[in-house]
């Protein structure tokens, strides 16, 4: 049985799981779906019981799809990236996509985790409702384009603005871009709020930050304390400030996790908190976020975790459980 490691060239994250998992000797394929039909091949074909059977051809040679126990989704490309916006371009990534993942989706196998379960995962609005129904503290939120409303929200509390989507595109450096939570009062708002809708939040006071790394059964939280203005709002703003240590989690708090990783389906999940005194406060899951800098900080076990996870499916059995 093998591990197939979907992400691109160039992911020192999933390098990690990699090693770990050879390093115990588990078949594992890494693979990213953009090269499938440059250098690869697919060719699948279904019975009369409803099960795919077939290959995919990889750099390493042919791959039985009935030899997949598991998948881990980490940072594929497009298996086509149109060149041009045309038509054909559009249907043809289209048609691979619908084969290549419809294929996969009907495996017998684990997922960390399934696109779709990120998909859903990932929106913001959904998060804090689903967050709520699970037990776990959520700032006051307003999501709005009317200016007089967003003037008032502000008006009546501490706020900040956070983007609920990720930003398109690349800074001139090559790096990807990000908008960082700003502090905002009634008079940074004009009509130009219009023009699109935004999140605002009421802004916590803080005496830490949590992020809770949750792989299957395991759950490892950092205390992350910032010792900059910018990173004190926002730690992603100034990560050379910031010390971390590992804590434990709540039991009521860890029931809610548990309770809103089962609603996502996900099997993996990246989770920030803030902590204000013994008040655990959900700011957001990212479904499929970076860990590896965490294990760097603290020693905390994640690839193994997710290399155990890999390795044996069943895991989530007992994960299901809890």
């Amino acid at each position: 049985m093998v591990v197939l490691v979907l992400t691109r060239q160039l992911d020192p994250t999933a390098d990690l799981v990699v090693e770990e998992l050879t390093r115990r000797h588990v078949p594992v394929v890494r693979m990213n779906p953009s090269e499938l039909l440059k250098r690869g091949s697919f060719d699948a074909r279904i019975d009369s019981a409803g099960t795919w059977s077939g290959e995919l051809e990889v750099e390493r040679g042919p791959l039985d799809l009935a030899d997949i126990r598991s998948i881990y989704y980490r940072r594929p490309d497009k298996i086509i990236k149109p060149e041009e916006n045309s038509y054909s371009e559009k249907f043809a990534q289209a048609e691979a996509d619908a084969a290549f993942w419809g294929v996969l989706s009907s495996l017998p196998a684990l997922w960390l985790n399934h696109p779709d379960a990120n998909r859903r995962a990932d929106n913001k609005a959904l998060q804090l409702s689903v967050a709520a129904q699970c037990g776990l503290d959520i700032p006051v939120t307003a999501i709005t384009n009317k200016s007089t409303s967003a003037r008032r929200f502000a008006a009546e509390r501490d706020t900040v603005y956070k983007a609920m989507a990720k930003p398109a595109g690349t800074t001139t450096n090559g790096h990807a871009m990000a908008i960082y939570t700003s502090p905002v009062v009634p008079n940074d708002i004009d009509e130009s709020v219009t023009v699109t809708t935004h999140l605002f939040q009421e802004r916590i006071p803080k005496s830490y930050e949590i992020r809770l790394t949750v792989v299957g059964p395991e759950a490892f939280a950092a205390r992350i304390d910032a010792h900059s203005a910018a990173a004190a709002l926002d730690f992603r703003a100034d990560y050379a400030s910031l010390t971390y240590q590992l804590v434990e989690v709540p039991p009521r708090t860890l029931e809610s996790v548990r309770r809103l990783m089962s609603e996502f389906g996900l099997t993996y999940g990246a989770l920030d908190f803030i902590v204000t005194g013994d008040q655990w406060t959900f700011l957001e899951v990212n479904p499929n976020g970076q860990w590896g800098w965490i294990a760097h900080e603290t020693g905390a076990p994640i690839a193994s975790a997710i290399a155990d996870l890999l390795e044996d499916p069943c895991l989530t059995l007992s994960y299901a459980a809890i």
